[in-house]
Order: structure tokens, then C-alpha cells, then sequence
């Protein structure tokens, strides 16, 4: 089994990147950046639930990140994260493009669903497409983007129970 905290560094990428992206008034992104940002689950998990996908990358930094987290509080944690190379795009990544992440769900009760890749997978990772990008006021030394797009996954239960599919649409 996969220790969940290797997704903690691009987490926390994102983390700062959706601080940047979360200022507005509008309820037009990018002062809304969650206004087309849907993750909806399916299998042993059901429901749609409100999101931000967003993007960066740090000056001097060889990768950037991306990703998708739940805007809702219906879980402890709904999200998507991955670290890729050189900055954010407007592409298709394929599973072997996204070096470091995946999609985490943690439950109220303690439930844990994980998709990665790399050596030691689980679930299913799909494509992460980048179809637009609205760019952020740089922070500090981080270029951020608010990220339209689709991203898909199989998240298996780390200890018992029916997979959960992840369809998000950004």
C-alpha cells in the first residue's frame, strides 16, 4: 500500500496557489474561480460537488503543479494534485506526464480512496487536460493560473469497499 504522504508537496503547492486564486468579488472566474468546477463521484461514493482547479509554478523551480480540490465540506479531503515539469499549459498530460500525486479522498468517518502512479499504483490515473488558462497577479514568487479542463479517476479504498470513479470538469 501507497502512504499517502507523498501527495503532501504538491498538495501544498496547490494549497497556495488556490489562496491566490480564491480573491474576488464577480461570480465570473476568474474573481469566481470555482464557478465551472465540477467533481462528481460515482460507485462506492455518489454526488457532485463544487471545486477550483488551479495551477502554478515557483521562480526556480524545474516543476509546477496542478490540480483540482473540493470546495465543499462534505469530506475531509476531496483532491487532485499533481507536480509536473516546467509550468503549466495549455495540453494534454498523460498519466506518464504527471511525476508526483494523485487524487485523495478522506472521509468524515475515516475512509481513505487513493488513485497514483509511478512504481507503486493504485487505482486509475486518465488524462489531465489543460483546454484554458486565466493567469493570476504572480504572488510573492509564484505564478498562479486558474485551469479549465477534465480530469478522470479510479480511486480505490485503501482498506475495504467499492472503488470510487472521479470525473472532474474545470
Amino acid at each position: 500500500m501507497r502512504n499517502p504522504t507523498h501527495f503532501l508537496v504538491p498538495l501544498s503547492s496547490l494549497l497556495l496557489t488556490l489562496a491566490v486564486a480564491g480573491c474576488g468579488e464577480s461570480d465570473d472566474p476568474p474573481n469566481n474561480p470555482g464557478a465551472n468546477c465540477k467533481i462528481t463521484l460515482s460507485g462506492g461514493l455518489t454526488g457532485s460537488y463544487g471545486c477550483i482547479a488551479t495551477g502554478g509554478l515557483r521562480d526556480g523551480e524545474a516543476n509546477g503543479v496542478i490540480g483540482v480540490i473540493s470546495t465543499d465540506t462534505t469530506f475531509s479531503m476531496l483532491a487532485v494534485s499533481f507536480s509536473i515539469s516546467g509550468s503549466p499549459a495549455v495540453r494534454s498530460y498523460a498519466p506518464a506526464d504527471l511525476l508526483e500525486g494523485g487524487a485523495t479522498l478522506l472521509t468524515r468517518d475515516n475512509q481513505t480512496y487513493l488513485a497514483t502512479g509511478g512504481s507503486s499504483p493504485m487505482g486509475t490515473i486518465n488524462t489531465f487536460t489543460i483546454s484554458g488558462m486565466t493567469t493570476l497577479p504572480k504572488m510573492d514568487d509564484t505564478q498562479t493560473y486558474l485551469l479549465r479542463g477534465s480530469f478522470s479517476a479510479t480511486l480505490t479504498p485503501v482498506a475495504t469497499g467499492t472503488p470510487v470513479t472521479l470525473n472532474a470538469t474545470f
